[in-house]
């Protein structure tokens, strides 16, 4: 599996190796590449606008691109950016501003599966 970033102009810096190192390391799990050995799944990030919560949103786009590609996947992708705010408050999908003046941010992704093969869906693992 390889994932790779690129900015919207210019060449890809430190922080977009800090994003493909963290998207390709979520997405080998739940990516099921035993049935497909010896293949190369690659997946380009374009950022065109950064406006805040791109990590969250580049794990959206990657998991709904591997779907329409129709590569197995062991669930659905699923992922919030969220943050705190200097008075506590959190902030669900914060903007860059927001994101700047948190006291912390945390993109949390997931993955759902169905349980049991029943239909019911259920958090089987997290990512």
């Amino acid at each position: 599996l390889e994932v790779l970033v690129r900015p919207a102009s210019g060449l890809a810096g430190p922080l977009e190796r800090e994003m493909e190192l963290l998207l390709t390391a979520t997405l080998s799990h739940a990516v099921v590449l035993s049935l497909h050995p010896r293949t190369l799944v690659s997946l380009v990030v374009q950022v065109v606008d950064h406006d805040g919560s791109v990590l969250a949103a580049a794990l959206h786009a990657c998991g709904l691109a591997l779907i329409h590609a129709g590569v197995p996947l062991r669930g659905m992708l699923g992922t919030c950016a969220c943050a705190v705010a200097a008075d506590g408050a959190l902030l669900l999908d914060p903007t860059v501003a927001e994101e700047a003046s948190a006291v912390a941010v945390a993109t949390l992704g997931y993955l759902v599966c169905s349980a049991d093969g029943d239909g019911g869906a259920a958090p089987a693992c997290e990512l």
